[in-house]
């Protein structure tokens, strides 16, 4: 009798040491996730910043795309997010879409929401900003959100000059290829059944904040809350380039490139 009941606890001992050999170690596995996310976020002591500036039309959208391709730049752009955001139909997306329609500035803590998700997930030490930031609040908030991140920051601060006149005809007539994003004008697009030249779709669309009174209100906002942000990195001692979008695509792309390098 006394060899069975020892012989039973051996067995039972036998299991209880199996089950707990094959559990996962759940505290473990979660530490070590965390680490993982601080490590990406603290990838890289240094980071290459390169903001653009310039008015609606000015070609930051093609030269963001250059600079992706070429030099491996992660891009952001505040207005592409909020289009994004808008059409998620998430209460975010509800809040800022009058504001955006109207060619408004959408409020700081809604700007703030969109990086801070951009943040989340980037991974890069090389990164564009795509006519962000668009107001000195916004820019210090980004500003602040880079030093927690990285410790030694290399920004550039890039306006993309370009006249109003040109700029208006260009966003007025513009017109983006549905499914790769690429731009056309109404001089660009001559007859009905036009395919895109970069991937051949026939589907077209027009955004509806590109129109001359949309355009007439975003000149106004961005004369009085953007182009002091110029300002702001000047008093942190960083001096802006300007650049004359007027040339070509090429041209701009070759002026730009050259002074990103630069150290």
């Amino acid at each position: 009798m006394r060899f069975l009941s020892t012989f039973i606890s051996v067995i039972f001992l036998f299991i209880v040491g199996c089950k707990q050999l094959n559990t996962p170690n759940v505290s473990s596995h979660s530490t070590s996730n965390q680490n993982q996310a601080v490590n990406i976020s603290k990838k890289d002591s240094k980071c290459c910043v390169v903001i653009l500036v310039g008015l609606p039309g000015s070609g930051k959208g093609t030269h963001s795309e250059y600079l992706c391709k070429k030099l491996g730049f992660t891009y952001f752009s505040m207005g592409e997010a909020l289009r994004q955001e808008i059409a998620s139909g998430s209460e975010l997306g509800k809040k800022v879409k009058p504001i955006y329609n109207a060619g408004k500035l959408v409020p700081d803590e809604a700007a703030d929401q969109i990086m801070q998700k951009f943040f989340s997930t980037m991974s890069s030490n090389k990164l564009l900003f795509d006519g962000f930031p668009r107001m000195v609040p916004q820019a210090k908030l980004l500003h602040s959100s880079l030093k927690k991140i990285f410790v030694d920051m290399n920004i550039k601060v890039l306006l993309l000059d370009i006249s109003e006149d040109i700029a208006k005809e260009r966003v007025v007539e513009r017109f983006f290829c549905k499914e790769c994003k690429a731009i056309y004008t109404e001089k660009t697009m001559p007859f009905k059944n036009f395919r895109c030249k970069r991937c051949g779709s026939i589907e077209f669309i027009k955004r509806t904040d590109d129109n001359a009174a949309i355009f007439a209100e975003r000149v106004k906002v961005y004369k009085n809350e953007t182009l002091p942000v110029l300002d702001f990195y000047k008093e942190l001692g960083i001096s802006y380039h300007v650049i004359d979008t007027s040339l070509s695509v090429e041209e701009v792309s070759k002026k730009i490139e050259k002074i990103i390098l630069k150290n």
